[in-house]
């Protein structure tokens, strides 16, 4: 089981907005039992999911990681916790969120475009296969007027 401080943030924010579970998840195209799940703690949001989170509720990344143990805040900057975790600041965090983000559009239109391509090329395969099948055809054709042409 996860044991992330942002568990309860998700479970609070959106209590404040008078959202159920289900209604969260509607909103981020998930299940209900997504949701319940980080709001346990059984599994975790993605950057994507979270970033998607504080734009629901409102808030900015800061907020919704607020909880984090003060020797992990210092300076505002990255640090290094004893778990070898690294804690961001609101603008580390930001960059990877829109990094995660440009990356999955990316990913998404690559996997568009190799569908696109196998696609054209069964068409051209099928193409090809009936080209040869009418070759086969013409050379039957000709063999046997060549047969009947034998004295």
């Amino acid at each position: 089981m996860a044991t992330t401080f942002w568990r309860e943030h998700i479970k609070k924010y959106r209590l404040q907005l008078g959202l159920t579970q289900a209604q969260l998840a509607a909103k981020l195209e998930k299940t209900q039992q997504t949701i319940g799940n980080w709001e346990s703690g059984f599994n975790e949001p993605s950057l994507n999911d979270m970033y998607a989170l504080t734009k629901i509720f409102g808030i900015t990344t800061d907020d919704f990681f607020s909880d984090l143990p003060a020797d992990t805040k210092k300076n505002g900057g990255s640090k290094k916790n004893k778990n070898s975790s690294f804690i961001l600041n609101k603008e580390e965090s930001d960059n990877i969120v829109a990094e995660a983000g440009d990356a999955y559009n990316k990913s998404n239109v690559d996997s568009k475009a190799l569908q696109k391509t196998i696609a054209l090329q069964q068409q051209l395969i099928e193409s090809q296969a009936q080209t040869i099948a009418a070759q086969n055809e013409a050379i039957s054709a000709l063999k046997a007027a060549l047969e009947a042409l034998k004295p």
